[in-house]
């Protein structure tokens, strides 16, 4: 994967101090693309190696860090985007049997921590599935909505007037009628 943009966030956000998006782009055969559960796609938690300068020359390291896919496109390859500078870098550094099947272009933007200065964009960068995670960050985004809940702060300012909509039963009530009717048909 090459990076193609580099977005800090709104100076505004909360997060703007924290966290960086960037747009990368790779390249993929056909059979990649139809093995596409193996690509982290959106929603998906990756593991990023950022290549930084070392200052010593053209020496570099890799810092890894986690990402969060926000959004994942594959298209084939053709198009003003199919001359991208960093893309031709891809195919040249290719496996030679790989290279001439190489059809598909792959465009992420990922969410990861702020960027340190000294990032090398010319090199290529990995990017490793390690979850999926959409589907849980609604939990969390439940959790980050509870303070605006009018039900959330009911509960917390609990008094005689709304305590009678919240009575749980403490267990010496008889069971509902359903079921006293099921457990006198088994006995």
């Amino acid at each position: 994967m090459v990076i193609t943009h580099i977005h800090n966030n709104d100076p505004n956000s909360p997060t703007a101090d924290t966290m960086s998006k960037i747009t990368t782009l790779g390249l993929i055969t056909e059979n990649e693309r139809k093995k596409d559960r193996y690509l982290p796609q959106e929603g998906w938690l990756t593991s990023v190696e950022l290549r930084y300068a070392s200052g010593k020359g053209n020496s570099s390291h890799l810092k890894p860090c986690f990402g969060y896919v926000e959004s994942f496109r594959v298209f084939p390859r053709k198009g003003e985007l199919a001359s991208h500078p960093g893309l031709k870098e891809l195919e040249k550094n290719a496996i030679p049997d790989r290279r001439a099947q190489l059809k598909h272009i792959v465009e992420m933007s990922i969410i990861i921590k702020k960027i340190q200065t000294g990032l090398d964009c010319r090199k290529p960068l990995f990017v490793r599935p390690v979850a999926r995670i959409k589907h849980m960050m609604r939990l969390f985004g439940s959790i980050e909505d509870a303070a605006t809940s009018p039900l959330f702060r009911t509960m917390l300012q609990m008094n005689e007037t709304n305590a009678p909509a919240f009575d749980l039963a403490d267990g010496s009530e008889p069971p509902c009628q359903y079921v006293q009717d099921f457990v006198s048909e088994i006995l």
